[in-house]
């Protein structure tokens, strides 16, 4: 008796907190809520090509780091709005979770800055051709790793497949980059990375349309 009166406490205790929703419910709400949010992949998609093709044939025909860097920071703020914009309306944990979804672009390209500024004093002080190509290639790299990093766990997040490949393929490019080594590497980027990026974006953007 005892027991059976501790286990009704429990229950009428936790009910409140759970809402009166058992575990697999909790779970098919918050997939549900997931669904509802609408991430416009193809928008994010888009920024990031026109990005790295600006950027990078920048960097080919000879401009400064700050034009890539203006470029990359421009696309993860569109990213950071169309996260926001899609979870817009949805309370909760989907709520919280696309909030902090894009303060994690934020936060990482912001730290990407840092990195990169201090290695631009330490490497330009050596002042040797070796240490300027690292720079080049650490200011092209690091940034992509985060992007692509991102890209692949927000396949999960959302249960985007296409990001996943995007990410992959964001790092496999840039890998391929590091190893051709600058100038040509810059070309790399620009065509099949920014190519890429902005070709997966325009047919994801007409295949929407096409179903409207």
């Amino acid at each position: 008796m005892t027991t059976a009166s501790a286990s009704a406490g429990t229950s009428s205790a936790s009910s409140p907190e759970t809402g009166g929703l058992d575990p697999a419910t909790a779970l098919a709400t918050i997939r549900t809520q997931r669904q509802a949010v609408v991430v416009r992949s193809d928008l994010i998609l888009i920024a990031w090509g026109l990005a790295w093709v600006v950027g990078y044939v920048s960097l080919a025909l000879g401009a400064g780091q700050a034009v890539l860097g203006g470029c990359l920071m421009a696309a993860v703020i569109v990213t950071a709005v169309v996260v926001t914009l899609g979870a817009r309306g949805i309370r909760g944990t989907t709520s919280r979770t696309g909030s902090v979804y894009g303060a994690t672009w934020l936060a990482a390209m912001g730290l990407v800055t840092v990195l990169l500024g201090r290695a631009g004093t330490v490497l330009s002080d050596i002042g040797t051709e070796q240490a300027h190509e690292l720079l080049r290639l650490l200011s092209s790299g690091i940034p992509c790793l985060v992007v692509g990093t991102i890209y692949m766990a927000s396949a999960m997040l959302w249960e985007e497949t296409a990001l996943a490949w995007t990410g992959a393929w964001i790092l496999a490019v840039t890998a391929l980059a590091t190893i051709v080594g600058t100038p040509a590497a810059w070309w790399v980027m620009a065509v099949l990375g920014g190519g890429g990026l902005l070709a997966v974006g325009l047919v994801q953007l007409a295949m929407r349309k096409a179903v409207r």
